[in-house]
């Protein structure tokens, strides 16, 4: 947990037509940062699918600190593969920590496919463009949407928040 207190903190944004990353340091939540350990007693799942790489490996670091089991994928197919997998192998995924806008299978098709394996499954969609997102999925207590720039304060709430529902 050391390394989880030491981390500085960021916002992640994203501009219209690309997916990017701009970090700018959040000093003024770093006293709130070190209370957000853990709560879950069982190791969780996550898969993560996020095409940017510099915001997936951020986001992998954070969650692993966590201590979460992290599947990445770069892409909707890659993601697509490792839900097969994992259904081949009868393991759980707890939840899908997903950006929309994805190249081939977006994150909305990775989520169906995903809920339909898994029907308890949590899914939080991360985006830079919150307008109709969702596209015939519900927002539920267990599908949820958090648009960037988001704090990783925000984003560790939000998590523990949906691998903690029932």
């Amino acid at each position: 947990m050391d390394s989880l207190i030491k981390r500085e903190l960021c916002y992640c944004s994203a501009s219209f037509g690309q997916g990017s990353v701009h970090l700018f340091p959040n000093l003024s939540e770093k006293e709130n940062f070190a209370v957000l350990a853990p709560k879950t007693m069982k190791q969780k799942t996550i898969l993560l699918v996020e095409d940017d790489s510099v915001l997936r490996n951020l986001l992998v670091d954070l969650l692993d600190d966590m201590k979460f089991s992290v599947l990445q994928a770069e892409d909707g197919q890659a993601a697509v593969s490792l839900i097969k997998a994992m259904k081949g192998e009868n393991r759980q995924v707890d939840l899908l920590l997903t950006d929309v806008g994805l190249p081939g299978l977006n994150g909305q098709e990775v989520a169906r496919l995903a809920h339909t394996i898994w029907p308890a499954i949590s899914v939080l969609f991360i985006t830079g463009y919150a307008h109709g997102i969702t596209n015939g999925l519900s927002l539920t207590k267990k599908i949820q949407v958090l648009t960037k720039p988001f704090s990783l304060t925000s984003l560790m709430q939000k998590v523990e928040e949906l691998v903690s529902s029932p």
